[in-house]
């Protein structure tokens, strides 16, 4: 199984694309805005006369009072001490930015104030078979003055400049990946990875419809060891049904102490319950078209002493997944392999929802031999374009 490209994206609750929407503001514990002579920081994101040919350039409106100073953080390595009452910024690539703006007062208080922001540009592309290659066509609403594509497959790189282009990948019937980049005339780049299956290109979607996908995973209840909070936990953003909820007090799927900490787990070890038809999984409402779920398994986390679908990974309709000896009745489903077999590399799942709706994803597994466990680092979805 081919390894898919690892992309650490932050989360984000504003767009930028050819329009740009604010988003709720975030007061920072314990600062935020101050009363009477302190600073009061404020700051929103202007939306108007943006210009559809460099998304990249963001207008801040600046709203903060009795400030000595105002620190602009970016979100892109790149800091700045401004007080105007409109403010701009150049970013030089596309993903997410958390603006962070620090208004000092003149007698050093400080209040602090963030908002998380996307720059979303219109990249797209065509994909379509030509013989046993494939004809990549650039069309993309962004207009640059350069294109490159980036085949990484093993056999070279090659980065033509031209707006279409045909090419054979050395494994055709592999999960492959290609990435279009547009350069502006100002420097900025917008470019996006897709992955290629069966002439079909897949964008990352992850960030849209998953929550809480990647390791340090969040948890939101946890259990108490002589008044003490505990190791185990439920997972924020997921559902852990009771055979998963196997720990005191009633939790499980989050694992705090596991190398490093912050896991999604299932775990029947030591005593505990052995887990039947455990499952944990998202439900995020997403449009008909064809998808790739996948599920990262780090090095010898994952451990099975009995046959090999003792654990799935599962996608299907509706608010919940299927027992596993009722797996052909979803959408799709895959063997989560030993990790000898695939240590720290992706478990792909390919399915289609054939209508809008709720869609259900994650682990269906049974654990019911002592000492076993399960131990996930990420998930990312895909979808066809």
């Amino acid at each position: 199984m081919k390894k898919l490209f690892t992309f650490r994206n932050l989360c984000f609750t504003a767009v930028i694309a050819s329009a740009l929407t604010s988003c709720d503001r975030e007061e920072l514990p314990t600062l935020g805005v101050v009363e009477g002579e302190k600073p009061l920081v404020d700051f929103t994101i202007d939306t108007t006369g943006r210009d559809p040919n460099n998304p990249f350039l963001v207008k801040f409106v600046n709203n903060s009072k009795r400030f000595k100073e105002l620190e602009w953080v970016f979100g892109d390595d790149s800091v700045n001490f401004l007080s105007a009452p409109n403010i701009a910024h150049q970013y030089t690539r596309n993903g997410a930015f958390k603006v962070i703006v620090t208004a000092i007062g003149e007698d050093g208080t400080k209040a602090v104030m963030a908002r998380d922001i996307r720059i979303d540009p219109a990249i797209s592309i065509k994909v379509e078979p030509e013989g046993d290659a494939i004809k990549f066509t650039n069309t993309s609403g962004l207009q640059g003055k350069s294109v490159e594509w980036d085949f990484n497959d093993g056999s070279g790189v090659t980065k033509p400049t031209e707006s279409s282009v045909i090419y054979k990948y050395k494994n055709p019937n592999a999960l492959n990946s290609v990435k279009l980049s547009i350069k502006l005339e100002n420097g900025s780049v917008g470019s996006y990875t897709y992955l290629i299956r069966n002439a079909v290109a897949y964008k990352d979607v992850t960030e849209q419809y998953l929550k809480n996908f990647i390791r340090p995973f969040k948890s939101t209840v946890r259990n108490r060891t002589s008044g003490e909070i505990g190791r185990w936990g439920l997972l924020d953003n997921w559902t852990a049904n009771g055979a998963v909820r196997n720990h005191e007090d009633g939790v499980g799927g989050f694992d705090r102490d596991w190398e490093g900490g912050n896991n999604l787990s299932f775990e029947a070890w030591g005593g505990q319950p052995k887990i039947i038809n455990g499952k944990l999984y998202q439900s995020p409402v997403l449009p008909a078209a064809k998808y790739i779920y996948a599920c990262l398994q780090p090095n010898q986390e994952m451990r099975g002493r009995q046959n090999e679908d003792y654990a799935l990974l599962v996608a299907a309709q509706g608010d919940g997944l299927p027992d596993r000896d009722k797996k052909e009745t979803a959408l799709a489903f895959t063997k989560l392999l030993h990790p000898n077999d695939v240590p720290g590399k992706w478990i792909v799942l390919a399915f289609e929802n054939p209508q809008a709706g709720q869609v259900s994803m994650g682990i269906v597994a049974t654990l019911n031999v002592n000492e076993q466990f399960i131990r996930a680092q990420e998930f990312k979805l895909y979808k066809s374009e």
